[in-house]
């Protein structure tokens, strides 16, 4: 039986690596990895974990050669960075008032630090257009 694996973390949020030999490193998430079978999240982290990949020369990389990556982290090592506090804190979710909506009944949930009760912001990415 499979369960859904979800997370608090997001694309785009800067996290510091709690365990491990990149302990105390700071980065921002490029990717998560969910695997439902194992149950397992892992995340790759800018700065991260970097390993060095030997490749081939293929169509896509004439050349080939040593070509750094980053490694997954599992989820469970790292935690959100407050840059204010310059530590890592738990989130949590919590409903807020939608002050955009006309109807003020409606509730709005958002995520917020453990630590401070401050609400994150949601990141905003915007499409680049090439003329």
């Amino acid at each position: 039986m499979t369960h859904q694996v979800s997370c608090r973390l997001c694309v785009g949020d800067t996290v510091i690596v709690l365990q491990g030999v990149e302990k105390g490193n700071t980065g921002e998430i490029l990717e998560i990895i969910k695997d439902p079978k194992q149950n397992k999240v892992k995340v790759i982290v800018d700065g991260v974990n970097k390993k060095l990949r030997h490749t081939k020369p293929t169509q896509e990389n004439d050349g080939g050669g040593i070509i750094p990556k980053f490694m997954p982290v599992d989820i469970s090592n790292v935690a959100f960075y407050l840059a204010k506090e310059k530590r890592g804190t738990k989130l949590g979710y919590k409903w807020i008032a939608d002050k955009q909506s006309a109807d003020k009944s409606k509730l709005k949930k958002v995520r917020y630090a453990k630590v401070t009760g401050d609400i994150i912001a949601p990141k905003v990415y915007t499409k680049s257009t090439d003329s």
